[in-house]
């Protein structure tokens, strides 16, 4: 049985090693890759129509104003 408390302490210890990565640049093509999966919603094409082509679904973004959830759960579940 795996306990819960591992799992999620397992997820940030990863969490915070990749951010590491991607911050110091320590490996340059994984943390360009890093980098790009955490831009949070930031658009690179900016407002150009043309550059509203369908992307594949490993590119798609989402708002960061999309994950107020998030923050609002993760402070009453660390309280």
């Amino acid at each position: 049985l795996i306990q819960a408390s591992r799992v999620v302490n397992g997820f940030w210890l990863i969490f915070f090693g990749l951010s590491v990565v991607a911050d110091l640049n320590l490996v340059p093509g994984l943390s360009g890759f890093l980098r790009a999966v955490a831009k949070r919603g930031k658009d690179d094409e900016g407002d150009d129509p043309a550059g509203k082509r369908r992307r594949p679904w490993w590119q798609v973004t989402v708002p960061h104003g999309w994950f107020t959830h998030f923050y609002v759960v993760g402070v009453l579940w660390n309280a």
